[in-house]
């Protein structure tokens, strides 16, 4: 099986100061941490580790395949979800596609899983023919997770991603139909000032969902105008956040927060309690207390390079993806 991250607490001994080393042992092996800067005597450190020893998903792991990744949900179906066209030995190749379409991208299995075991009930309006849109489905986890958990309360289920991520998508969805609302369609959807999928611009949804579809910062103004048009007056939007670039990315919250929707925005679930308007700031206590092991060696979430996360075994890796992750519950009440 893929290793599990997990978590250590230590706590700064009154008589630490900043610079100073802590040492503990984990596993028989001993490990040191400077006590980094801003923390205090008697607050706790958070150590993310994963398995040093596994440098990635082994060949016998059921979990993830050369064609395929399965989702498990919380009454113990599983999605199945293939990453190729089952007609074609590689990944769907046309001129606008990057590939990301194809990848299980950590944030989306990681709303599935906080669907399922840690979001609070959800403020569903009294009616029980919900319209529900995802953006950037690619594969699709979140949104297929959603409509089998809430498939009661929707009517209408639409995954929408490019040109080039259709197909695949739609395959997906015929091979998951079963767990899957109904009503459940794809369309191709751009994200711009003024969409014209005619399939989609002309109606308003109650719920819009998406799940790390801020890793590509110059499409922000497209998606924030797309969700401005196609929500509806009392919709809510759930979004999970895998952050990469807090400065650019907090836009997105921002002009959702004082634009024409003025929503209103919860944090739902996360390693993080800090708020995306402080997420990611000088001032943002996490990210220097907060360490994730490299090598077994820890080291400050805020100050990890890429260099660092190539020598990161597979655990260490996902400790490093799931530090960064946040579910968002946008509504205008």
């Amino acid at each position: 099986m893929t290793p599990v991250p997990y978590t250590l607490s230590l706590q700064v001994p009154p008589d630490a100061r900043e610079g100073d080393n802590l040492t503990f042992t984990v596993d028989g092996v001993e490990m040191e941490i400077p006590v980094p800067p801003g923390t205090l005597p008697g607050q706790l450190l958070s150590v993310q580790l994963g398995d040093e020893t596994s440098r990635g998903p082994s060949d016998e792991d059921p979990d993830i395949s050369e064609d395929s990744v399965t989702i498990p949900l919380a009454d113990g179906q599983t999605l199945v979800l293939a990453t190729v066209l089952p007609s074609s030995p590689e990944i769907l190749e046309m001129d606008e596609s990057d590939g990301t379409h194809a990848l299980a991208w950590p944030a989306g299995q990681w709303l599935a899983d906080s669907l399922a075991h840690h979001v609070p009930r959800l403020p569903w309006n009294d009616k029980k023919d919900n319209l529900v849109l995802e953006l950037g489905s690619g594969l699709d986890t979140a949104g297929m997770a959603f409509g089998h958990c809430f498939g009661q309360k929707i009517q209408r289920l639409v995954l929408t991603d490019h040109a080039a991520a259709v197909p695949l998508l739609q395959h997906n969805v015929r091979q998951n139909q079963a767990l899957l609302p109904s009503h459940t369609v794809v369309h191709e959807l751009e994200w711009s000032s003024a969409p014209t999928d005619r399939n989609t611009a002309t109606i308003s949804y109650d719920w819009i969902l998406g799940s790390d579809i801020l890793y590509n910062t110059e499409s922000i103004p497209a998606l924030v105008s797309t969700i401005e048009q196609l929500l509806g007056e009392h919709g809510g939007v759930l979004v999970a956040v895998r952050w990469r670039k807090p400065d650019i990315e907090r836009s997105f919250f921002q002009t959702l927060r004082t634009g024409c929707r003025n929503l209103k925005w919860k944090l739902l679930d996360g390693a993080s309690t800090t708020h995306w308007s402080e997420y990611g700031k000088a001032s943002d206590i996490f990210f220097q207390q907060t360490m994730i092991g490299i090598g077994g060696k820890p080291k400050a979430l805020g100050y990890i390079t890429e260099q660092d996360t190539e020598r990161m075994s597979q655990g260490e890796y996902d400790a490093w993806d799931r530090a960064q992750m946040q579910l968002y519950l946008g509504t205008s009440a």
